[in-house]
């Protein structure tokens, strides 16, 4: 008789580990809570699904247990992942190392995962919530709610894939940790990542809308922390752009601390210092005759110039020769260090992925807890959180792949009682 897997959560996670116990013998039951599986897939990479990505080095992912990490994700690598679609029969094409349906669409991996999950004869419970684990007879009870209605089931294997709140409105909803809190089992803070930074500057809706290469650098109590080079929007309530999601992990961390949390906008990313200075001696002797306005256009966008030279107190009419030294060293430190105080992030709601979860020491190399033998834990929930560019569908598909096929193969041993 075939022994038996639950898999709570029908993300990505959810539906690869469930695909990988029943390729390996098991009867395998999927408990959603939503209405249909890998509603949150349907929006990954703006709904084209940036799925994994060959670039894959040592800071590609933040968190506790990085050598845990990367043994997972020598098991199923990026080259692993394109197999493992292209096997469905999915075309996959690349732009500079990040990968892509060829169809460009986040609907053909979800059909493709769903349609492998009727082909294996996988089990699929939606509008299901389970919201209690035991042990009995030497099996797993889960508890929940379906429909509404209190039911209970039953397992022999039990797969906790139950994402994050990153990106959903959660209406309510008990939060995706509660469970692991049930069983008592460590947790990282958890906090938003890849997201938008709020900062407390008014003048900002002057510049709303303009985005700009450059080099954003993240400082915590005035102590850099890590920087990022790419395109910059800037908003009405702070910073956008996938440099600035890069970063956004260690920015919330710093506001949870209660930390001074600011980050540093360099408009002119490809000038040493040495070309800089050159740089402003020359135009200095070329245009002193034109007005402030004059002098500055052409450097970076309109907008940002206009709000620098009032934030040096130059008006814009005044002879670029007239202009006190002090005023001038202003305006000019602004195009290689525009300061803003950020004061929060954007919601949860609006952030790609999670920071924090369980942490990495609660889990086996094969992300079985230690407390609980034949309960695993994958994806989102577990502290790890990846870069922007396919990282975190990786892990996702990685760690479902890895609790899937341990759990389909090995028999669960004799643990503590829940």
């Amino acid at each position: 008789m075939k022994h038996t897997v639950a898999v709570i959560g029908g993300g990505a996670s959810g539906m690869t580990a469930a695909l990988c116990a029943a390729k390996g013998g098991a009867a395998v039951c999927i408990y959603e809570k939503n209405d249909r599986v890998g509603k949150k897939l349907l929006a990954t990479g703006n709904g084209k699904c940036n799925f994994t990505n060959l670039l894959l080095e040592e800071n590609s992912y933040n968190g506790g247990g990085k050598e845990q990490v990367h043994k997972i994700l020598d098991r199923f690598s990026p080259r692993d992942c394109i197999a493992y679609f292209e096997s469905m029969g999915m075309l996959t094409k690349e732009k500079n190392g990040y990968l892509y349906p060829a169809s460009e669409q986040a609907s053909t991996v979800l059909d493709l995962l769903r349609m492998q999950l009727g082909f294996y004869g996988v089990c699929v419970k939606t509008n299901c919530e389970i919201v209690r684990l035991c042990e009995e007879n030497g099996e797993y009870r889960l508890f929940g709610y379906r429909d509404g209605k209190k039911e209970s089931f039953s397992a022999e294997k039990v797969i906790i894939a139950a994402g994050s709140i990153a990106g959903i409105k959660n209406n309510g909803r008990s939060d995706p940790y509660g469970l692991l809190r049930t069983l008592k089992l460590p947790l990282v803070p958890v906090a938003p990542a890849l997201v938008q930074l709020c900062c407390g500057e008014a003048y900002l809706k002057a510049v709303a809308g303009v985005r700009l290469q450059a080099c954003i650098s993240l400082c915590i109590d005035g102590k850099p922390v890590c920087r990022e080079t790419g395109e910059v929007q800037l908003t009405d309530y702070g910073v956008s752009g996938i440099p600035v999601f890069q970063l956004s992990r260690f920015a919330a961390y710093g506001l949870l601390e209660k930390r001074k949390v600011q980050v540093h906008i360099n408009s002119l990313p490809g000038f040493t210092d040495e070309a800089y200075k050159s740089f402003r001696k020359n135009r200095r002797i070329q245009n002193g005759e034109q007005s402030a306005e004059e002098y500055f256009l052409g450097i970076c966008h309109k907008k940002l110039i206009q709000l620098w030279l009032k934030l040096s107190g130059i008006r814009p009419g005044e002879k670029a020769k007239d202009i006190p030294k002090e005023k001038m060293e202003a305006m000019f430190g602004y195009f290689r260090d525009f300061p803003l105080t950020v004061e929060k992030t954007n919601s949860f709601s609006q952030a790609q992925v999670c920071a924090g979860g369980l942490a990495m020491e609660a889990v086996d190399e094969n992300l079985q807890l230690h407390r609980y033998p034949g309960v695993y834990v994958t994806g989102e929930l577990l502290d790890v959180d990846g870069r922007c560019g396919g990282y975190n569908l990786q892990w996702a598909f990685a760690s479902g792949y890895t609790a899937g096929t341990h759990a389909a193969a090995q028999q669960k041993k004799a643990g503590k009682r829940i």
